[in-house]
């Protein structure tokens, strides 16, 4: 049978007027393409941006036809980067566009070759956009390690520090514990590629940020980086690239490091079906963080006669006495 090549994972769209969530089994189908999912760590990076994204995607991980590939503002896409495929750390690629084209949402189109859910939203979506990347804040911050932004696609650093500040309100009052926090990474081809004009810029975004909310983003965020890259034409796309490769790999190394500390580090099954799981809670409910040890007894609840099987083994355990 010949292999589905069908990225999307998931989608917004409208059905007899009520907006609906809708993922496919996209995350469990890159987790079967690894030789161990049950033993391999993947990393997550989010790429959110059109053409330069695309640029990259093609360029460092090998996505063939991003360039051309027109992505909804509604839809989010998963890609694996085939050459980690045989390694502990496979890399996973969550891209989606922030741009808006139209406000119209779509009907979205069901693959027959995979399984879709749809579930339709039990309150409004926050900000009252509809968009897949609203998601983000709720669904992919417990479990990315970076979140990368092409500011030349979204139209500089102001629309990013907005939406940041949105997702910093919209989490504020979570009771979500936030163990391990994610990095943020602004890839540009406005500034001179050196340290000193990168920083000034940083500088720049956050006074932006601040105009914005009062919340600080280091209350969810390990660390803001901006990178700066050459212009158009002025190298090879991959050698114009490499330096956003290196800088998610770089803030990358710092998250998985409190992840494995915390015991937080997920194989590529467990990710594959929290992913699932947490689609599924925020779309019933925005405001309610996703419990990660109640979504991993699903399938396992608590024995009803706990209480009993408890109290017959602390009768059979010896007292220790102290030496």
């Amino acid at each position: 049978m010949k292999r589905c090549d069908h990225t999307r994972w998931l989608s917004i769209c409208g059905r007899s007027g009520s907006p609906a969530l809708v993922q496919s089994d996209r995350p469990a189908a890159v987790a079967d393409d690894l030789p161990s999912p049950d033993t391999q760590r993947p990393t997550l990076f989010v790429l959110i941006g059109n053409a330069q994204k695309s640029i990259v995607l093609h360029a460092l991980y090998g996505v063939k036809g991003a360039h051309f590939f027109k992505q909804r503002r509604s839809e989010m896409h998963l890609y694996l980067d085939h050459a980690t495929t045989f390694t502990d750390r496979p890399i996973l690629l969550a891209s989606c566009d922030m741009q808006q084209r139209s406000a119209r949402r779509i009907s979205a189109k069901q693959e027959k070759c995979h399984r879709e859910e749809r579930h339709v939203f039990r309150q409004r979506v926050p900000a009252g956009g509809g968009t897949a990347d609203e998601l983000l804040p709720h669904l992919l911050f417990p479990l990315a390690d970076v979140f990368c932004f092409f500011s030349d696609d979204v139209g500089g650093f102001r629309p990013i520090a907005q939406r940041l500040a949105l997702w910093l309100d919209q989490n504020r009052s979570s009771a979500s514990p936030k163990i391990v926090l994610l990095s943020m990474v602004i890839v540009t081809s406005k500034l001179s590629p050196e340290p000193q004009a990168e920083e000034r810029a940083k500088r720049a975004f956050l006074w932006m940020l601040e105009e914005e909310t009062a919340v600080s983003p280091y209350q969810q965020l390990s660390a803001i980086d901006v990178v700066a890259i050459l212009p158009k034409r002025a190298v090879s796309a991959a050698a114009r690239c490499r330096v956003i490769k290196d800088r998610l790999m770089e803030k990358s190394d710092y998250v998985r490091m409190e992840r494995q500390a915390h015991r937080v580090l997920y194989s590529a099954t467990r990710t594959a079906a929290f992913l699932r799981a947490a689609a599924a809670h925020f779309a019933r409910s925005f405001d309610k963080p996703f419990d990660f040890i109640h979504a991993s007894r699903a399938h396992n609840h608590v024995a009803t006669d706990l209480t009993e099987h408890l109290s017959n083994f602390l009768k059979h355990t010896a007292s220790r006495q102290p030496s």
